[in-house]
């Protein structure tokens, strides 16, 4: 189970975007879930991801929505019984300015790409009330969807 602050942005996210009055920081994140590693394995994903091709294999994203399989429990994602999909880590984006949200998505398919990851599910931060398809920021977990479904279970004798 992965625990995250990435719940508080997923809820946040949900509600009605509000006037712009802050400016994201620059940032390129990438943090692996899991036993702890140094960060320059991270970084080595980050700098992989520049020249990624967002294309290279089918990614599916979803926004503010969680894929079957994936649950949240108090604060906690993890997977549900009877799949096996891995949570992999936590992606974060901003070139400090806005974006098309498009570009945005690009950026988090081409980290899915570098981590091995064929699905995300992500929030747009600070969203402008005057222009929806623009966002300052971009969070994304990153995940390998193993299934869509549990294997039906084996028929009784």
């Amino acid at each position: 189970m992965i625990r995250a602050a990435f719940v508080l942005a997923l809820f946040a996210a949900c509600a009605q975007p509000q006037a712009i009055t802050a400016h994201a920081s620059p940032i390129d994140s990438y943090r692996a879930y899991g036993e702890y590693h140094p960060v320059a394995e991270d970084n080595a994903v980050v700098a992989k991801a520049v020249s990624a091709n967002p294309n290279a294999y089918p990614i599916r994203v979803f926004q503010e929505a969680l894929p079957a399989g994936i649950e949240l429990n108090s604060g906690t994602f993890g997977v549900a019984a009877g799949y096996h999909h891995r949570l992999l880590g936590k992606y974060a984006y901003s070139s400090g300015a806005e974006m098309s949200k498009d570009d945005l998505v690009v950026k988090v398919k081409k980290m899915c790409i570098a981590a091995g990851a064929n699905a995300a599910v992500i929030v747009f931060e600070l969203v402008p009330n005057d222009h929806q398809d623009r966002a300052q920021a971009i969070e994304a977990m990153l995940i390998d969807l193993h299934d869509d479904q549990p294997p039906a279970a084996a028929p009784a004798p």
